[in-house]
Formats: structure tokens, sequence, C-alpha cells
């Protein structure tokens, strides 16, 4: 399995290019607008905070200053994010101070990091809307409905309540969702591989993302 640092080249070229970055942000923002959303902040303000986490990636050019060989591109995320929150909690001090937002500090960014329980509910999002993007292929694949039947196995409907929705036999329901939790788990593992630099950087997130995505295995 081949790991070029697509994802690292693809973020410094949409530094120069607005509608790269604005696919870029559009992918992987669902993932940072939930942590800020659990974090207790409005709508409005999530949406605020969640637009300058991506402009800082941008603006800053933060991958140009950061090691593709040892970075992780999830951990970085969610290391700005944080920062970002935390700026925001010592905006009103700053702003009597004179000052303002800061530049994007890397090294404080990854000592932001420490706090696990924060960056396990940021990985539980991140987790989730990667099988949001698998779902979403998932359901654009020609063939029998496996998505749906899977959804609604998912959301605690059973085989025979499916069987009537699809109006198909149960041993075809049984075999659409086996099929589609094999398609549905490699799918996932396509997106991890999209951003991973390296064949343990993927398997380390493969093995660590796991354990949010039991419930749709």
């Amino acid at each position: 399995m081949v790991f070029p640092t697509t994802l690292w080249s693809s973020i410094r070229d949409a530094s120069s290019d607005p509608e790269a970055a604005e696919r870029f942000a559009r992918r992987y923002r669902p993932a940072v607008l939930s942590f800020v959303l659990q974090r207790g902040y409005g709508d409005a303000a999530a949406e605020d905070l969640t637009h300058e986490v991506f402009l800082r990636i941008f603006a800053e050019d933060i991958l140009s200053r950061a090691d593709a060989s040892r970075g992780r591109f999830r951990s970085l995320l969610v290391a700005v994010t944080k920062q970002v929150l935390a700026d925001e909690a010592r905006r009103d001090g700053a702003l009597k101070r004179g000052g303002g937002a800061r530049r994007v500090d890397l090294a404080e960014a990854e000592a932001a990091m420490a706090g696990r329980v924060e960056e396990e509910e940021f990985d539980r999002c991140w987790a989730a809307n990667l099988l949001s993007l698998a779902f979403r292929r998932l359901e654009q694949e020609g063939g029998p409905p496996y998505a749906r039947a899977l959804r609604r196995h998912i959301e605690g409907g059973a085989y025979e309540e499916i069987a009537g929705e699809l109006g198909t036999s149960l041993t075809n329901v049984s075999t659409w969702i086996r099929r589609a939790r094999l398609r549905l788990k490699s799918l996932v593992q396509d997106e991890i591989h999209a951003y991973s630099s390296s064949q343990e950087e993927y398997k380390d997130e493969t093995q660590y993302l796991g354990r949010f995505l039991v419930g749709s295995e």
C-alpha cells in the first residue's frame, strides 16, 4: 500500500487555491464543528470558531511548518482546534490588555493535547465524520440497497421490519447487511488512508479509531 503525502500536499496547495481550501474544509469541518458544539458553544459561535480553525491552518500555512513524516493529521487538527478554543476563552482578557488572536504555536498546540478526555471527545467526533463520509459513498454505489438496510438496522430496525420496508426476504436483508458492513469497513479504511502519511500511521489510526466505530461494525 503506497502512502504518498497526498493530504499534506493538497493542504499546502489549498493555501493558494480557495476552491481546494473549500473542498478540504467541507470534508473535515463536521468533526471540528461537532466537537466545538460539545464544548457548550451555541450554533453561531461554533460555526465561527470552526471557521477560525481552518482559517488558521491555511492563512498561517501550518502544515508547511509541520513535519509530515512525524506529524499526524488528526492530532494536528485537534491541537489547532483546542488552541482556538483556548484563545476564545482568553479573548476578553486579551482585548482588555490590547491583545488579540495569537499566531499558532505548534509546540504549544501539541502541549494542549495533554487533556486526554477532550482529545477522546474530538476523536469520537472524527470517527463519526469518517463513518458519515463512508456511508455517503456507500449510498452512492449502485446495486441492492445495502446502505439503506444497514442504516435501518443501526437505527434499531428488526430484520422483519426492514424486509417489509424494502419489499424483500429476510435472507436478502441478512445478506445485504453483512455485505454493507464489509463494504463500509473498507470505505472507512479508505478515508483513513486518504490522510495517513505512512503505513504506521494508517495502522495506528485504523486500530485506534475502531474503538469508536464498534456500533457500526
